[in-house]
């Protein structure tokens, strides 16, 4: 069993300062997970489940923010096969610090100065180390990211769409690879047939990067309105997802309507 109070201690010392409220929120989302799982290295938990539990409703703030923690090293996750959850770490930023500490309190050797001036070169703090991290990742970006970044920005000058279709990139890029522009183009042709308004584009996004699919798929009996798609509640829906009440109650008969049984009259009602 991890020490789940050192592991804590250790998010809340490097933490400062670097981690925006909805990471934070996530981070400790996914804590309580792994509590409930009995602090084990590796545990699950679908986007779903923690979009629910942090309160978000888009699924590329999610993504974003689990990547944000990624890349300052508090958590490490890998994707589910489909149909799986994806599997999280939480990384215990002491052992990090512990290392530096050992190098500066080591015993004096003849090579004191070679060492002196490696310590001095090398970053003095996590905090360091995962700024550099993340300026490193964002100049890497390659020409095929740029291309789709581009082709996303000419598909749509909603604001909101947009970062849905940002967000199911990432999920793409994080469970395969990074798609091709050619790819991105066929998915957005197939989206301006599934979907007739921004609303509808939206939540057909959205229940793909959910369900981690590579493609989009249409809207299943779903009333659309701003914001996303929610279960429709009409008549007709709630038959449709369970018949057996709709069957029990169309053949329902008030006790008012059952003659006798050696027949006669109806009982009359009150």
């Amino acid at each position: 069993m991890r020490q789940y109070m050192t592991l804590l201690k250790s998010y809340y010392d490097s933490s400062v300062g670097l981690v925006p409220p909805v990471a934070q929120a996530l981070y400790f989302r996914l804590f309580l997970i792994n509590n409930r799982a009995g602090w084990t290295e590796w545990f699950g938990a679908t986007n779903q489940r923690l979009m629910l539990e942090v309160g978000l409703s888009s699924a590329h703030t999610l993504i974003e923010n689990r990547n944000l923690l990624k890349r300052l090293g508090f958590i490490d996750f890998k994707q589910g096969k489909k149909g799986q959850p994806t599997l999280y770490r939480l990384n215990d930023m002491c052992e990090e610090k512990g290392a530096l500490n050992a190098l500066n309190t080591a015993p004096q050797t003849a090579l004191e100065s070679a060492s002196n001036t490696a310590l001095n070169t090398a970053p003095q703090t996590a905090h360091i180390y995962r700024q550099e991290t993340m300026t490193k990742t964002k100049t890497k970006r390659n020409p095929k990211e740029k291309a789709v970044a581009l082709l996303l920005e000419s598909y749509t000058e909603n604001p909101k769409v947009l970062e849905a279709l940002k967000g199911y990139v990432e999920m793409r890029k994080a469970k395969w690879s990074i798609p091709t522009e050619r790819s991105v183009q066929l998915s957005l042709s197939k989206l301006d047939k599934l979907a007739r308004t921004d609303e509808e584009k939206i939540a057909i996004i959205e229940e793909a990067v959910i369900g981690e699919w590579k493609t989009f798929y249409p809207l299943k009996k779903q009333e659309v309105r701003q914001g996303g798609a929610h279960i429709s509640h009409s008549k007709g829906a709630l038959d449709e997802r369970y018949p057996d009440f709709a069957e029990a109650n169309r053949n329902y008969v008030p006790p008012w309507e059952v003659r006798p049984a050696g027949g006669g009259d109806r009982a009359a009602s009150g």
